[in-house]
């Protein structure tokens, strides 16, 4: 099952750094693949909103043959299903395939993964005492 992760780091620029410093020591170059690093959970959210939720659970249950077909399923306007589409594929989660159709091109949205994970990992805690 192919899973796309959004991961919580609140200090990017840290682990960017580790990143590299693992990567010159190795000489494999470290790059995170199906995942991508938000510096904090709102950012998350306004990334992965409950409309791109939507649009992308629709894209992978029901398999549409176009957007129209996408809009129609989760009783959406176009131009809004449009917009969340286009997000979505800038992402990487979908692919907004450009195929003939009767009345000129169509979009045919096409899932690339088949789970979203959200992994957050909270700050720790000083003990105090």
């Amino acid at each position: 099952m192919k899973t796309f992760t959004f991961q919580y780091d609140p200090h990017p620029l840290k682990s960017a750094f580790a990143s590299i410093e693992r990567s010159m020591k190795t000489g494999h170059v470290d790059i995170q693949k199906d995942s991508i690093t938000c510096k904090s959970t709102e950012d998350m959210m306004t990334l992965m909103t409950k409309s791109r939720m939507k649009v992308f659970s629709a894209t992978l249950e029901k398999s549409p043959e176009s957007l129209t077909e996408l809009a129609d399923s989760i009783e959406k306007d176009l131009g809004n299903t449009l917009k969340d589409a286009k997000v979505l594929e800038s992402i990487g989660l979908i692919e907004l395939k450009r195929l003939p159709g009767k009345q000129g091109e169509k979009l045919k949205p096409i899932a690339l993964y088949q789970r979203i994970v959200f992994e957050c990992e909270p700050r720790k805690v000083k003990k105090v005492g």
